[in-house]
């Protein structure tokens, strides 16, 4: 066989020897995809001798391609560059391997030649099947917490209802008008609560809430609570596409909360044209990136004060604890004839503590 393709001047048999120590099966072809030269490695990788070789074809080894396509797979090899595939092949004493083939055409001593090189990919398979099945399990266990996760999530929707409806059953049995209005405003805060998990248990995202999405709700629930045909409210939001974690969404979604509440309450009292503005956009720095809401009404206003544990309600303390204490952020508001307004800023990104 060797005698056949190669011939004898010192470059051919220089070039031989490295083939034929190469730790890489090396095999030549013909047209026909007939063996006309192979190596020590794939004798001792397939079990033949070179002697047999002689005699044999690619689809010896390769039992997936039929003999009479050789001549078109050939063609193939020749006529693309840097030609590979995987593939199996049957070893004499009838076991099979997976081989990794890279393949050439070229022409020598006026003939077409299939030049080819296999590797043993045994262990790169057994590998790769364990890294697939370790990704299919993770995939498994992943999904199962994502349902026990949304479910989670539902049970504390669901809870927080059931904690709601207990105070508004409360509320009823009650002729205290202070302890009512106090009732109601705790089952305002818990649906704000309440919501959060709504979405995150009907959403796609399990860790972050489209804020816009969250926020709209939000209002619209407090509008359908707070308002009535004969006080209307005109709503202008601006709320820019980001996304929150859970427990920023409640944090925001509480200050919202209060201070739309209080708008509500006390500063509409004209039967028309009540505006209330919110607004809600990224604010970029150089080291650092900022949220700013902007909150105003054009209500009656009221009276500023310096120091909000100064003033006995609960809201607004707790506007200033979740904006200071927990978001580290700051908190401004001015008052006139014309309403109040509020401008809140605190970092975009979360801290580890969050």
């Amino acid at each position: 066989m060797e005698k056949e393709v190669f011939l004898e001047d010192q470059q051919s048999i220089i070039f031989k020897e490295a083939l034929d120590h190469s730790p890489e099966g090396a095999y030549w072809f013909n047209e026909d995809g007939k063996f006309v030269y192979v190596n020590k490695a794939i004798c001792t990788m397939s079990g033949y001798t070179p002697e047999e070789f002689e005699n044999m074809y690619l689809s010896d080894l390769d039992t997936s391609i039929p003999k009479v396509e050789l001549p078109y797979l050939m063609n193939k090899i020749f006529t693309t560059d840097d030609w590979s595939a995987e593939t199996i092949y049957q070893r004499k004493n009838g076991t099979s391997y997976p081989i990794e083939v890279l393949g050439n055409g070229f022409i020598y001593n006026g003939k077409k030649v299939i030049c080819a090189f296999a590797r043993d990919i045994t262990q790169r398979t057994i590998f790769r099947e364990k890294y697939l099945d370790t990704t299919r399990e993770l995939k498994k266990s992943l999904k199962e917490k994502e349902v026990l996760i949304k479910e989670i999530h539902h049970r504390v929707k669901n809870n927080m209802q059931i904690i709601s409806a207990l105070l508004d059953m409360q509320s009823r049995r009650s002729d205290d008008t202070v302890l009512k209005n106090a009732l109601q405003e705790s089952r305002s805060r818990i649906h704000t609560m309440a919501l959060v998990h709504e979405l995150l248990y009907l959403g796609d995202n399990l860790a972050y809430i489209d804020l816009p999405t969250y926020i709209n709700k939000l209002v619209y629930d407090i509008k359908e609570s707070c308002t009535s045909n004969s006080n209307p409210v005109n709503f202008k939001i601006d709320i820019e596409p980001v996304s929150f974690s859970s427990n920023k969404c409640i944090q925001v979604g509480m200050i919202i909360h209060e201070l739309a509440v209080n708008a509500f309450k006390y500063a509409f009292t004209s039967k028309d044209n009540n505006i209330f503005l919110m607004k809600l956009s990224v604010v970029e720095e150089e080291y650092c990136d900022f949220i700013e809401l902007y909150i105003k009404d054009n209500g009656d206003g009221f009276s500023p004060v310096k120091k909000p544990m100064e003033n006995n309600s609960i809201g607004m303390t707790l506007v200033h604890s979740i904006v200071e204490d927990q978001l580290d952020g700051s908190i401004t508001y001015s008052t006139g004839a014309d309403g109040v307004e509020y401008k809140i800023i605190f970092p975009y990104l979360e801290s580890i503590h969050d």
